[in-house]
C-alpha cells in the first residue's frame, strides 16, 4: 500500500493479483510439460515419466523467456545464495539454469516415484541412473563455477596491477523525496551536495554516482551538441550548475524532456545523464522499462480513467535502444530502477563496449522490507552474465559494489547515509552470453520445436 499510496487492504489486494498472475507462469509450464509428456509417450512408446523429463526442461526455459511477466523472475534467482552454481550464466544466461534445475528436480521426482512403485515412470534402476547423471552434471557445474571464479579473480587482479581501473564514489543519502514531479528536491539536494563535496575533497574519484530521482529538477536537453550527442537546452545548464556546484564528473538521474517537447507538452522520460567537471552534459539515456503503477498505468493510454484509481501514478514515456554513457573517462551501462532485473539491456551494453554497469534506483516507497535486498541479489546476476563490475546507487540502500563473480565487495545497508569509494577494474570484452544471449534465451523454444520435428520423423511406436 505504501508504494501505491493506497490503503493497506487495497495494496494487499494488488500484491495478491500480481502474485496470482505470476503464478500463471508455473501453471503454463505444468500444462505444457504434461501435454508434451503425454504426446511424446504416445508417439515414442516410452513411459510418461521419461517423456515428462524430455519436455519439462526445454518448456521451463521457453516459458521463463516468453511469459509476459510484470516483474522479471528467473529460476536462476533461486541459486544466488550459492555463487559457484550460477557462474555458467556468462555462457548460457538464465536459460541454462532453467534447464539444469528442472532436469535435476524432474529426475529426482522420477526416482522417488519409481521407488514408490508408481505407474507411468521408468524402472527404479533406470530412474536412478538418470538421477545419477544429473548429479554428475550438477557436480561438474559446481567444479566449473569454482574454477571460473578463480580465473575471474585473477583477471581482476591483472587489471588492478595494470592500472586499468576507474575510481568511483557511490552516494547514499537516505534523503526524503517528497517534491512534485519535475521540481527540485531541495532537502535531498542539500544532503547529496554535501556527500558529493566530501567525496571530491577526500577521495578524488573520477566519477561520482547519485541514485535515481533524488535531484528532482526536470532536465531540458536537445540533440546535436558539440560532441554530436545531447546538450542542456535553454537556461537549464545554468540552473543545474547552480544546483550541483563545481566538482568532478557525475552520473545522476531525474525526469527529462526534449526542448521541443517542453515547449509543446511532449513526452517526459526518466533519464540518467553524465556531466563533466564543468557541468557540461556528456551523455543522456532514457529509461526503457517503466515501472508499472509508478511511472505509468498499464492500459492507461487506452483507458485514461484508470489513472483515477491510484493517485500519484506518473505518465512517463519509454526510451529507445540503450547506449553506454561516457563516465569518468570510461563507458557505463546504466540501468534505472528495476531495469537490472531484465537481461537484454545489460547484455546490449556489454556488447556495445560498456566497461562497467550501474544500477541507480530509489526504493524509498518500498520502505525497509526485504524488497531492497531482493533487488540487490537478483540484479547481481547481471554482473556474472556480462563479467562486469556492477555499481548500485540506492537512496535508502542497499548501495553496493558487485564484482564480476556476483559477490558484494562493499555496501551500505538500509537507512545508512554515506558513500562508497572504490577503484574498480574495467573488465575486457563481452561474454559469450553478452553476444548471443537473445538466441540462448530462445533455446527452450528451439529445443521444443526440434523435439517435435524428431517425433514426427520417427515412426509411431506403441507403448511397450
Amino acid at each position: 500500500g505504501a508504494y501505491l499510496r493506497v490503503p493497506p487492504s487495497a495494496g494487499l489486494g494488488a500484491f495478491l493479483l500480481v502474485c496470482c498472475y505470476h503464478g500463471l507462469m508455473f501453471a503454463v509450464l505444468a500444462g505444457v510439460s504434461r501435454a508434451g509428456g503425454l504426446f511424446l509417450s504416445r508417439r515414442l512408446g516410452c513411459t510418461e515419466g521419461a517423456a515428462l523429463l524430455l519436455t519439462a526442461m526445454p518448456a521451463a526455459a521457453a516459458v521463463e523467456n516468453l511469459f509476459p511477466m510484470v516483474f522479471p523472475v528467473y529460476f536462476a534467482n533461486t541459486q544466488y545464495f550459492h555463487l559457484p552454481a550460477v557462474q555458467i550464466l556468462e555462457f548460457t544466461g538464465p536459460a541454462g539454469l532453467a534447464w539444469l534445475l528442472t532436469g535435476f528436480n524432474a529426475s529426482l521426482y522420477l526416482l522417488a516415484a519409481a521407488l514408490a512403485r508408481r505407474g507411468g515412470v521408468p524402472p527404479a534402476s533406470r530412474a536412478a541412473a538418470v538421477f545419477a547423471g544429473f548429479l554428475l552434471i550438477a557436480g561438474a557445474n559446481e567444479g566449473f563455477g569454482r574454477r571460473r571464479m578463480a580465473g575471474v579473480d585473477a583477471a581482476v587482479r591483472e587489471r588492478l596491477s595494470a592500472g586499468r581501473t576507474l575510481k568511483v564514489s557511490i552516494l547514499q543519502g537516505s534523503a526524503p523525496v517528497d517534491n512534485a514531479p519535475g521540481e527540485l528536491n531541495a532537502p535531498g539536494l542539500e544532503i547529496y551536495r554535501r556527500l558529493a563535496g566530501e567525496a571530491a575533497r577526500q577521495d578524488a574519484p573520477a566519477l561520482v554516482v547519485w541514485p535515481e530521482s533524488v535531484y528532482g529538477r526536470r532536465v531540458i536537453y536537445r540533440a546535436g551538441g558539440e560532441r554530436g550527442g545531447a546538450e542542456f537546452a535553454g537556461d537549464f545548464g545554468g540552473l543545474f550548475s547552480g544546483d550541483i556546484g563545481p566538482g568532478v564528473s557525475m552520473l545522476l538521474g531525474s525526469e527529462g524532456q526534449g526542448q521541443a517537447g517542453a515547449r509543446a507538452g511532449g513526452p517526459v522520460y526518466n533519464v540518467a545523464f553524465t556531466v563533466d567537471a564543468d557541468r557540461r552534459l556528456l551523455g543522456l539515456l532514457r529509461k526503457r522499462h517503466l515501472f508499472p503503477f509508478g511511472e505509468f498505468m498499464p492500459f492507461g493510454d487506452r483507458l485514461p480513467w484508470l489513472y483515477r484509481l491510484i493517485p500519484g501514478v506518473g505518465r512517463l514515456s519509454p526510451g529507445g535502444e540503450p547506449e553506454p554513457l561516457p563516465a569518468g573517462g570510461a563507458r557505463a551501462g546504466v540501468l534505472i530502477c528495476y531495469e537490472d532485473l531484465y537481461t537484454a539491456a545489460p547484455r546490449a551494453f556489454a556488447a556495445k563496449g560498456a566497461d562497467f554497469l550501474v544500477n541507480m534506483t530509489n526504493e524509498l516507497r518500498f520502505g525497509y522490507s526485504v524488497a531492497p535486498r531482493q533487488h540487490l541479489w537478483f540484479g547481481a546476476l547481471r554482473a556474472i552474465e556480462n563479467r562486469k563490475f556492477l555499481l548500485r546507487a540506492v537512496n535508502t540502500g542497499v548501495s553496493a559494489v558487485i564484482d564480476p563473480c556476483g559477490r558484494r565487495v562493499a555496501s551500505l545497508g538500509v537507512k545508512e547515509r554515506g558513500r562508497l569509494t572504490r577503484e574498480i577494474p574495467l573488465m575486457p570484452g563481452p561474454t559469450f552470453y553478452s553476444r548471443h544471449g537473445r538466441l540462448l534465451g530462445h533455446s527452450g523454444l528451439l529445443a521444443l520445436a526440434g523435439l517435435l520435428l524428431i517425433v514426427f520423423l520417427i515412426p509411431r511406436r506403441d507403448p511397450a
